[in-house]
């Protein structure tokens, strides 16, 4: 059976459980319940009635909720159980630009706060983690209660999301959020940031986002009221609801293969291995680590919350501006299907010399707008637009949007053009397409993406060591030991991001690259190429804007 058909049939199978009606038993139950029941007129028929109620029901009362509750259980555990055998099914959204860490959910996570998550998925985008904690309910247990008045939340709905906001209000504290991702520990092992400091405490760069998402029932959310609901328990609450219907919609539209695992004491166990991709772990294909962490941003832009390169803040735009240019009455849409069709615009172009602000105010959600190409062009043309003044845009930029499936699948195409711009621009500067193989410009386009991620004053420290082998073409005796660069903190962030290796001849420190540039005859067009890329970023600040 092919993969394909295997997928769909896994499907079907699980819609079967999602759309399985009540048991009989609670059906009845709730049809008895809901049918008005004559009232015994006679005084003493009454009495003997509660005497024949109360001996029937002797004990019954805790049996019946129990069996209740292991029904429950039971259908809640058929839908885990089929994820796990299909990990594909589960959709995982808001994924940052290194998307779904190892390609890998993890099953049943422990959280440090006692309780348990039952799924769990990663994605990095340099030193910026997310961690999203998902929980699943029995499909035939109802969101929503509709009247004529209003919609609002069932009560077991409500209860859901209590428990979700335990969660949520458990992982106020840094050092909670800390020790959860010490937990995953051993996913990190490759990672291309350090995220860990040699004592294994977390680095102080390291930044942590939590998310929260809730999958239950088996109704689409349909209408105004209910849509209303679910978007005010996203931006207010932090919690994303998703009904199995519209999760396996979006399954089917953008099929994900996945890998599902479970952390032991021992270390990483695969439950369920997808054919579809690499084993777990191989690295043959992302060498560098570049899309395991989502590199090609620069560090400095990734490590302010409120810039609009920061990958929540970023996606707080794109559902701000709905997926389309900006400026009022324009509509052109950004990810078109020939390509990626604007970017991030400063709306403000002058700073004030006596503003209690920092530089980087330039470049906040508010202060930033995603325009189409025609309209970068234009913008603030010919016109000095101080921070702090009135802008026509102003007002619009302070609004924030709930999620919505296509253009969260929108954001993650302008993350990847955005990651890959400097990339492009180093290698138009190289000329590498006229001289070298699409594999060596493939290996170009990883090793530049790897350094734009790497904090400036380590850049600063890489530069000597690459500059000395692409003047020389080969090491120079004793110029960078290993036994001077062990105790250095720029060393440990180099060969964690497997841009430094030791030569086993001569036991030099040089750029894994090396290999690779002694297959060009162009080193000179590389070299004043790479000493114009140390321009544009010597003051650890990005061009891409």
């Amino acid at each position: 059976m092919d993969i394909v058909t295997l997928e769909n049939q896994a499907i079907t199978e699980f819609l079967s459980i999602v759309n399985r009606q009540q048991a009989l038993l609670a059906r009845i139950e709730d049809q008895i319940t809901t049918q008005p029941i004559k009232p015994i007129e006679n005084k003493y028929r009454r009495q003997g009635q509660k005497a024949k109620d109360k001996k029937a029901n002797r004990g019954s009362s805790n049996n019946s909720l129990e069996i209740q509750s292991r029904s429950e259980g039971l259908r809640e555990a058929r839908l885990h159980e089929k994820i796990v055998e299909y990990p594909f099914l589960l959709h995982t959204p808001e994924l940052y630009a290194g998307e779904l860490l190892l390609d890998s959910i993890i099953d049943e996570l422990a959280l440090p706060n006692k309780r348990r998550a039952d799924f769990a998925f990663i994605s990095g985008q340099n030193q910026v983690i997310k961690i999203s904690l998902v929980e699943i309910k029995r499909a035939s247990d109802k969101v929503f209660k509709d009247n004529a008045q209003k919609t609002e939340f069932s009560n077991k709905a409500k209860k859901w999301i209590s428990q979700v906001e335990e969660w949520r209000d458990s992982f106020a504290s840094e050092d909670r959020k800390k020790s959860l991702l010490l937990s995953l520990k051993p996913l990190f092992k490759n990672y291309p940031v350090p995220l860990l400091t040699l004592a294994d405490n977390v680095a102080r760069e390291t930044q942590i986002e939590i998310d929260y998402i809730l999958i239950a029932d088996n109704e689409k959310v349909d209408t105004p009221k209910r849509q209303h609901l679910v978007d005010s328990l996203y931006l207010e609450n932090d919690i994303l609801l998703m009904p199995y219907p519209e999760m396996i919609e979006h399954v089917k539209r953008h099929p994900r293969p996945k890998h599902m695992i479970s952390i032991w004491a021992t270390g990483v166990h695969v439950k369920t291995s997808s054919p579809s991709l690499p084993h777990f772990g191989d690295l043959n294909e992302d060498p560098l680590g570049v899309k395991m962490a989502g590199l090609g941003m620069n560090h400095f832009d990734t490590s302010r919350r409120r810039t609009c390169f920061h990958p929540e803040t970023l996606r707080e735009i794109f559902y701000r501006s709905a997926g389309v240019c900006e400026i009022p009455g324009c509509g052109v849409k950004i990810v078109a299907s020939d390509g990626v069709q604007g970017h991030l615009t400063p709306i403000y172009n002058n700073f004030p010399e006596r503003s209690t602000l920092p530089f980087e105010a330039l470049l906040w959600r508010e202060h930033t707008a995603l325009l189409c190409g025609n309209h970068i062009a234009a913008f603030n043309e010919g016109e000095i637009s101080t921070l702090g003044n009135c802008h026509f845009l102003k007002e619009k930029l302070q609004h924030k949007s709930p999620y919505r499936a296509h253009l969260d699948h929108e954001l993650m195409e302008f993350m990847t053009t955005l990651t890959n711009r400097v990339a492009t621009k180093f290698l138009t500067i190289a000329n590498c397409s006229k001289t070298e193989s699409t594999l060596f410009a493939k290996e170009i386009t990883q090793w530049i993406k790897s350094i734009s991620s790497i904090p400036v004053d380590i850049r600063q420290f890489y530069q000597e060591i690459v500059i000395h082998y692409f003047k020389n073409g080969k090491p120079t005796r004793g110029k960078h030991t290993e036994s001077k660069l062990l105790i250095s903190l720029p060393y440990y962030y180099l060969t964690k991001a497997r841009l430094l290796r030791k030569n086993p001849e001569t036991l030099e420190i040089e750029p894994t690259m090396l290999d690779e540039l002694k297959k060009t005859n162009n080193l000179s067009d590389i070299y004043r190429a790479f000493t114009y890329y140390n321009m544009l970023h010597r003051n650890g600040h990005s061009c891409h804007y």
